[in-house]
């Protein structure tokens, strides 16, 4: 009888030995499929940083997660957020910066799990997937704090940004000073199917047709552009601009990317001046076009204010177990009047030679 039970013992120890090896072998796969290289040096980095030959220990690691590194906007961001960190002994990791192209929002944030960050900074992209992610990191006890687009349907701690009622409000009031008798048509660039910039539409228009009433008979439309393959937006912009029975008086950009096309079609086309231009975010060839005169205004979220108070958010949370569920920041108003307040970038040309 002992030898049948010593078999049997047997048998359960193998059977479970394989399981977790098998358990083990999968995280393996995983690891490497989404970048066990990257998350070695994430971890290695939070334990020390070498800058010349001096050593800094950090108490915390976060991650910054961005749908978009190309523009200057989510860099500035992070800038902002890596000084503040840095005050207070945190190590924040741009994450995606160094993998390919072939990575989402979703393996990022898999690849933050997998590496135990202590919170995560991310501008949710409004799936499903990446709602799921953020409740799995909160099950794991990686609070995370969604900042520009909000998940409030999730168990993130803590939204940083502007409302959609605010943003419209701010648009409107820039978009009604612009106004004059001959204004009869006002586009918004959005792309199409995204639920936060169809509401803003919304808001713009709603805030606009209230605010001007019935002294002004004009067309508050939205332009739509697409975003699936190289060179979409630029097409959609030119399009838009050689189209004489659309050509809009004004034109409002809400995003970064559609900002610069603008920027550039106006001169293309020989439309600066005749179509006045309200951009989105004070990057560095917006700031020339606004001395140039080729745009009006630019709209930004604070992005000083996004990366600090992002910081801050975890680690309130992290030491208190309880931080705000929102946390609004300033929106800037850029124009000729007061750009040498904003020409904090040194490409700036301030003799204007070009």
């Amino acid at each position: 009888m002992k030898k049948v039970d010593d078999n049997k013992e047997n048998k359960k120890y193998f059977k479970k030995k394989i399981s977790s090896i098998m358990v083990l072998s999968t995280v393996i796969v995983l690891i490497f499929v989404l970048g066990f290289g990257y998350i070695w040096t994430v971890q290695r980095g939070v334990v020390k940083k070498s800058d010349k030959g001096n050593i800094t220990e950090y108490s915390r690691h976060f991650a910054m997660i961005a749908q978009d590194y190309s523009g200057e906007f989510w860099n500035s961001v992070y800038e902002s957020a890596k000084e503040y960190a840095d005050k207070k002994g945190i190590f924040i990791e741009k994450i995606g910066e160094n993998l390919s192209n072939g990575y989402t929002i979703s393996d990022y944030m898999k690849i933050c799990m997998a590496a135990k960050v202590d919170g995560i900074i991310i501008e949710p992209d409004g799936s499903k997937e990446i709602e799921s992610l953020i409740n799995k990191a909160a099950k794991f006890g990686i609070p995370v704090v969604t900042v520009i687009n909000d998940a409030p349907d999730t168990k993130r701690v803590s939204f940083i940004g502007i409302n959609t009622y605010q943003m419209g409000q701010v648009y409107a009031k820039e978009i009604s000073s612009l106004m004059d008798k001959r204004t009869r048509r006002v586009y918004i660039l959005t792309e199409k199917n995204t639920a936060k910039n169809d509401i803003i539409f919304a808001q713009i228009k709603s805030a606009l047709l209230q605010g001007i009433g019935s002294r002004i008979n004009i067309s508050v439309e939205p332009y739509y552009i697409e975003d699936k393959a190289a060179f979409d937006i630029e097409e959609g912009i030119r399009n838009l601009f050689l189209n004489k029975a659309k050509l809009p008086d004004i034109v409002v950009s809400l995003s970064e990317t559609a900002s610069e096309c603008v920027c550039q079609a106006a001169i293309d086309y020989n439309k600066v001046g005749r179509v006045k231009i309200v951009n989105y975010y004070s990057s560095t060839s917006t700031l020339k076009a606004i001395k140039k005169g080729i745009v009006s205004k630019t709209i930004e979220l604070d992005e000083k204010q996004l990366g600090e108070n992002s910081v801050q958010a975890l680690s309130d949370y992290i030491d208190s177990g309880h931080v705000s569920d929102y946390i609004s920041v300033d929106m800037n108003v850029i124009s000729k009047k007061n750009i040498s307040d904003y020409e904090k970038r040194g490409s700036i040309d301030n003799t204007q030679k070009n």
